[in-house]
């Protein structure tokens, strides 16, 4: 594996990558399975959160408990 120097070349790395991929979160619970999915795979730590409880939400657990949970 090359060594990045500086970070230009750390920025055209990331440019290299598929970063038009989608991402999809998916967890099977018993016999359910529920999926998130995104057009791109370059998110932000906040897009994840979102969509981890937005993904939460659709098994069934409440929002107030959910915020609650990570306040």
């Amino acid at each position: 594996m090359a060594k990045i120097n500086s970070e230009t070349e750390y920025k055209e790395s990331i440019k290299q990558l598929e970063m038009n991929e989608p991402l999809i979160l998916s967890i099977k619970h018993y016999d359910k399975k529920f999926s998130i999915e995104v057009d791109h795979s370059d998110v932000t730590l906040e897009e994840l959160h979102t969509l981890w409880t937005d993904l939460l939400t659709g098994m069934g657990f409440n929002q107030l408990t959910i915020e609650e949970f990570y306040e």
